[in-house]
């Protein structure tokens, strides 16, 4: 029989000693938390820089400049913002079938 695995604690998914985490781990549990799939190319054009810099976030929670993690974030508030509203409208919908 195989064992369940632990779930680990959050923190960057990879240890890197050339990239060492430098943002804060709160920051990053809430990249990760909102992070899907095609975000790191949408961060790209957001953030305004490469997609390695974007790569380098958030796998290894690493950024030279504080204007890039705040960008980060700042999208990452959006994006939750959207799907709060859309969860907002379907439980609007929801109700009126009721």
């Amino acid at each position: 029989m195989k064992k369940k695995q632990e779930k680990k604690a959050s923190g960057p998914r990879t240890v890197s000693p050339k990239f060492p985490m430098n943002i804060d781990q709160d920051v990053y549990d809430v990249w990760q938390l909102y992070r899907g799939v095609g975000d790191v190319n949408k961060l790209a054009a957001f953030v305004g820089v490469s997609v390695p810099i974007i790569e380098r976030a958030m796998n290894f929670g690493n950024a030279k400049k504080e204007a890039t993690v705040i960008k980060i974030t700042t999208f990452y508030q959006k994006k939750s913002e959207s799907m709060a509203g859309k969860m907002n409208n379907i439980l609007k919908k929801m109700s009126e079938q009721l």
